[in-house]
């Protein structure tokens, strides 16, 4: 496809002109491709460059689950396309696996945070230097996971520590991050060629679950979505308490209820999506028996296979636009790797006929 060149010295211009009035990054106490005031509605953005092209740029109105300010990460490419990705690290629902088992990433994540997660970039989706990288000329925006919620919650809850007996506000706020991020981003790149939604982990149900709400931000040529180990199953299989809790303690009704019935499992959240957009082409990566959420779902490898076979082939076969990416075994996380994994042809290069539209796109599965 011809690149839109106007679209890119546009954007090329506002670059410029803030490094210009800040000079050259020095003293800079806004920040972003282009103005504070663009990039955050409180216009106190700042800017932050990193290694590798990185910037990191502060939301004074998001927060991490101990109510310390986040933001987000962006890499500026040279091309018309923009990948938003949402990073992965867990998920707690009470205070038992909020506080005592503290199994999701958590507060503060912020700048330095940032610093040291980018150092860990390198081979994956994020490094243009990987060899048959589909976005290797993409602006890519880094949204950081530090809500224990999926990216999908709203609400502060109040947990009891069972160690000390205290009472814990704990920010579940991962979608209210994630909008104070998309009014700015938006801002800023409003009409990419293609604009392609993904993440990993947590992050694939992150990309799922804000799939709509940031689609309908943008002007974009063309919209995608990218869901890596974060398989929505069907319904039933999740346990009744844990889901309880995400809707009671995450606040999940308010993104989740206007899209789908998902109150017993989040396949009917796929199954919308793909009948509402069905020119935008869908994925999920995933293996066949991953062994990070099937442990979350209390499964058997054998359950866990069974049930990624029947949501791909009853939701996802049938769709023209949408297509799986399975692999052996029990890895998780392939975006981390792209280059490692390969089911008939390599994924970055599936990666690629997805977003240029190839009718060779097709399912890969082992089975």
């Amino acid at each position: 496809m011809l690149i839109d060149v106007c679209a890119v010295a546009r954007r090329t211009l506002r670059l410029l002109s803030f490094l210009l009035a800040c000079g050259a990054f020095a003293g800079c106490g806004g920040g972003g491709a282009t103005s504070a005031a663009a990039l955050t509605p409180a216009g106190a953005a700042q800017l932050a460059p990193l290694a590798n092209g990185w910037v990191w740029i502060d939301v004074p109105q998001s927060n991490c689950n101990d109510g310390s300010p986040t933001g987000y990460a962006v890499n500026q490419g040279t091309g018309p396309d923009l990948l938003i990705y949402f990073q992965g690290g867990g998920a707690c629902w009470d205070a038992t696996t909020c506080l005592v088992d503290r199994q999701t990433a958590h507060g503060p994540f912020g700048r330095p945070q940032f610093a040291t997660t980018a150092s860990t970039l390198t081979g994956s989706i994020l490094d243009r230097t990987v060899a048959g990288n589909p976005f290797a000329t993409a602006t890519l925006v880094f949204i950081p996971y530090c809500t224990g919620d999926l990216h999908a919650g709203n609400n502060v809850a109040s947990y009891v520590d069972p160690s000390t007996g205290a009472t814990v506000s704990y920010r579940h706020v991962g979608h209210a991050n994630a909008m104070a991020f998309l009014s700015s981003i938006a801002a800023t790149w409003p009409s990419p060629r293609r604009l392609v939604v993904a993440g990993s982990s947590a992050g694939g149900y992150g990309a799922l679950m804000n799939y709509a709400s940031f689609r309908a931000a943008f002007h974009a040529g063309a919209s995608y979505l990218i869901d890596d180990s974060g398989p929505p199953l069907p319904s039933g299989l999740l346990s009744q308490t844990i889901l309880t809790d995400l809707y009671a303690n995450w606040n999940l009704g308010a993104l989740l209820d206007p899209q789908c019935n998902c109150r017993n499992g989040f396949l009917p959240l796929l199954s919308g999506l793909v009948a509402t957009y069905p020119n935008d082409r869908m994925s999920l990566l995933s293996s066949e028996q991953d062994g990070v959420i099937r442990a979350y779902y209390q499964l058997t490898p054998a359950q866990f296979n069974l049930a990624i076979q029947q949501a791909t082939v009853e939701v996802m076969k049938p769709t023209p636009s949408a297509r799986y990416f399975l692999v052996p075994g029990d890895s998780h996380d392939m975006l981390a790797s792209p280059t490692l994994f390969t089911q008939g042809v390599p994924l970055t290069t599936w990666l690629n006929q997805q977003l240029v539209n190839d009718p060779s796109w097709i399912n890969e599965s082992p089975s």
